[in-house]
């Protein structure tokens, strides 16, 4: 799944980005799992779901996805890669944008 801020009358995103709450990401992930059809999917029904941010495509930051589908796909192999760490270097290091606490993807704890 991919979301951001974008509300309007009936949608349903994952609002990740600058100064979520963290428990605001767990609503709305379960929120869309729990849409008709999407508990049936057999990834969903085995719990192999997660979610990230989208702004992450068509920019060097992609590389921040990269890292983060790495660690969900193979967690022990990159458990010392720390994609939040890393955009947060690029941000300060690389442009001027304010840096902030960032929620950049979720992955349901088992």
């Amino acid at each position: 799944m991919t979301g951001s801020r974008r509300p309007g009358k009936g949608t349903a995103i994952i609002p990740f980005g600058y100064n979520v709450p963290a428990e605001d990401v767990t609503a709305a992930f379960n929120a869309l799992l729990s849409r008709q059809g999407v508990s049936s999917i057999p990834a969903v029904a085995q719990g192999h779901t997660g979610a990230l941010y989208h702004h992450f495509y068509n920019n060097p930051y992609n590389i921040v996805a990269i890292e983060t589908l790495s660690k969900i796909f193979y967690p022990t192999l990159f458990n010392d890669v720390d994609p939040v760490a890393d955009y947060h270097r690029i941000i300060k290091d690389f442009t001027q944008i304010p840096d902030d606490n960032i929620i950049l993807s979720y992955t349901p704890s088992h």
